[in-house]
């Protein structure tokens, strides 16, 4: 395509929405924004911008379609002062790595009133002097994400306002100009990812909050800011403990996830008294979890600890834990929880699945939980009972069917039931339903209609991955059912698609039928 002046270009739909302003391609001062999808003009090379009031620009328009940094250039955004958010994004998958970028992003420097910049996928070897520059003093926000020929970062301490910082992707070995931010003036949240090769120690700002390392140089963790709420880290296989720099933070942390961390283990001399908030992913080194570590903790969820043994607690019979919220999957020899229960009284969000090796669950759940709002349980075999007393009577939401949970109004069931044939046994389900759902019982063949008939607020039901199963209940049961859902049945989507309707016939005035995520027409 030959390529033309600046003010020539905009395409039709630009050209037509600036004619609609004032009659000419330029000087509309009361446009205030272009065509929502211009990123689908992959020809475009020339953007006409002069003197018109525009605030931002659509999202996706990508600057490898710029050829001549002399046309950025004449798009004057050292002029628009009004600007505060710039994103300045190359295509990813682009493999034309030119040094013109950085002519191009030099041309390309904004008003100093600028609040806001991210620059993605540059491809040159260095940024321009203006990126980190002390004159940027309004600049909050700063992500530099997959820019990875760059061997230094810009000196991002003279940049008074910065609050948010995002150093992403910085592949080969990278050296830092003058330090990461030292003075800042408030509330700071640093994110550091895939940046193996990083030379630099961590700020030691005071007032840095909230902070995400992964997949980094351990360096990085050696000396941790002072007064850390909220601490994530991740691809750090090698780390077997927590470096001291971590000692002087740790009991200011309202928030701690470590993911991927293989021989971490975590360090029972450590004071986490003020933690709510805790995840742990792939941790391995992981064998106990000692509930009493952490008398504030709100939120737990551990996901593929494959040595996780046991919860302990050697002061549960001593206070009540504050936990709200439990969640463990992925935990193959897990195997038991405290003896005494947990004594947790507003715990209202239990969940266990694909725990291979759990043989039971927390003893006096109906005395020790009496908030138990939301259970759901799923892929524990050796799972075979409830503890003895049952739950409480208020649990709406859970993976195994108990008759005594007259509040019981959505439950979920799955799991390779092999031994089921027909569903469900009288007296299984509580009469209050209004949401069932079955997944994975590979046997099933009918439905019981004694264990339906009392089912009479059931609005939803959800049937999947029963191979075998090529029938609805009988007619005349469940018809306050309004949606119906079936998926990878491929027996009774059969019987249900027959042109005699004869499935069809038996729930007549059902609303909504899903089958395999496309809505049936009858």
């Amino acid at each position: 395509m030959e390529e033309v002046g600046v003010d020539y270009f905009l395409d039709l739909a630009s050209r037509s929405l600036l004619e609609q302003s004032s009659g000419s391609k330029s000087g509309c001062k009361d446009l205030t924004l272009l065509p929502r999808d211009m990123w689908k003009l992959i020809n475009l090379r020339h953007l006409d911008i002069s003197k018109i009031a525009i605030k931002e620009m659509p999202m996706q328009l990508k600057l490898q379609n710029v050829v001549s940094p002399t046309n950025a250039l004449k798009a004057c955004l050292s002029d628009r002062e009004y600007l505060e958010e710039l994103v300045l994004d190359w295509n990813a998958l682009d493999t034309n790595i030119s040094e013109c970028q950085r002519s191009l992003l030099d041309n390309l420097r904004p008003h100093s009133n600028l609040r806001s910049l991210a620059i993605h996928n540059y491809g040159a070897k260095s940024l321009p002097d203006w990126v980190g520059h002390y004159s940027y003093s309004n600049i909050v926000s700063l992500q530099l994400k997959n820019c990875k020929l760059c061997p230094n970062l810009p000196p991002l301490g003279e940049l008074p306002s910065l609050q948010h910082l995002s150093i992403v992707g910085f592949e080969g070995v990278v050296k830092v100009d003058r330090g990461l931010p030292v003075d800042l003036p408030s509330a700071v949240e640093l994110e550091i990812l895939e940046c193996p090769q990083l030379e630099a120690s961590l700020p030691k700002a005071p007032f840095v909050r909230k902070l995400q390392l992964r997949d980094c140089n351990e360096v990085l963790l050696k000396e941790l800011p002072t007064k850390l709420e909220e601490l994530k880290i991740g691809g750090f296989g090698a780390l077997e403990s927590f470096p001291m720099g971590m000692v002087a933070p740790i009991n200011c942390l309202h928030v701690l996830e470590i993911e991927k961390c293989m021989k971490l283990e975590l360090p029972t001399h450590l004071d986490f008294s003020s933690l709510e908030r805790l995840l742990l992913d792939d941790c391995d080194s992981l064998k106990s979890f000692p509930l009493d570590l952490f008398p504030k903790l709100k939120s737990i969820d551990i996901w593929g600890c494959k040595n996780l043994i046991s919860f302990t607690d050697s002061e549960q019979h001593g206070r009540d834990l504050a936990i709200l919220h439990i969640a463990i999957g992925y935990c193959p020899n897990f195997v038991s929880f405290p003896k005494g229960g947990i004594r947790a009284p507003k715990l209202s969000f239990f969940y266990v699945a694909n725990c291979e090796s759990l043989r039971s669950l927390p003893s006096k759940m109906h005395i020790l939980l009496p908030s138990l709002n939301v259970f759901q349980i799923f892929d524990c075999p050796r799972v075979q009972s409830f503890p003895e007393g049952g739950l409480t009577s208020n649990v709406v939401n859970m993976g195994w069917g108990l008759q005594k949970l007259p509040s019981l109004k959505d439950l979920r069931i799955g799991g390779k039931y092999e031994d089921v044939v027909s569903f469900p046994e009288p007296g299984l389900l509580p009469s209050g339903l209004t949401y069932l759902c079955i997944d994975e019982f590979p046997n099933m063949k009918s439905w019981d209609n004694k264990g339906l008939q009392h089912l009479t607020s059931l609005q939803h039901l959800r049937v999947m991955n029963c191979p075998k199963l090529n029938c609805m209940p009988e007619e005349g049961l469940l018809t306050s059912l309004s949606v119906i859902e079936i998926k990878v049945c491929p027996l009774l989507r059969k019987q249900w698609q027959s042109k005699k309707g004869k499935e069809r016939r038996k729930i007549p005035n059902v609303d909504h039928i899903l089958i395999d995520d496309e809505e049936y027409i009858g």
